[in-house]
């Protein structure tokens, strides 16, 4: 008798340590949160003048209205200088998340001292399973 009613709740059984197990299973962040990191990151590395940190964040394809990775670089080290010594900031958290496949963008992007602000964009790609910066621009 009792074997026969273990057999005809093994199904049930069977469901609820399934879904034990699954539920144990950590679970990898979803593209918005990537992006949502790679942002943050961007943020706090420019705001630390962290010029290795911020560039590692972007792709080798990167293009920009203002020059390519190297032009980039250079101006983001002139900024980092800048905003370290006026209070710089950077608004990131009021800007429009959007992520469709594996391009993602976020703007407008406000960055600025007390002197100024200008709004920028943020697109950016997934390349070998790595969310990076791809573009950036004035649109």
């Amino acid at each position: 008798m009792r074997v026969r009613s273990v057999l005809k709740n093994m199904p049930l059984l069977l469901a609820v340590l399934a879904a034990a197990g699954c539920a144990t299973l950590p679970k990898a962040p979803g593209d918005r949160a990537q992006v949502t990191s790679v942002v943050q990151q961007w943020k706090q590395r420019l705001l630390a003048n962290d010029m290795e940190g911020v560039m590692s964040l972007y792709s080798e394809h990167f293009t920009s209205e203002f020059g390519n990775k190297a032009e980039i670089r250079k101006i983001l080290a002139e900024l980092g200088q800048r905003m370290a010594g006026e209070d710089g900031r950077i608004d990131i958290e009021n800007g429009d998340l959007v992520v469709s496949g594996n391009r993602a963008s976020v703007k407008p992007v406000s960055i600025g001292t007390r002197k100024g602000a200008v709004c920028r964009s943020l697109y950016l790609a997934k390349e070998d399973g790595r969310w990076l910066i791809v573009e950036m621009g004035r649109k």
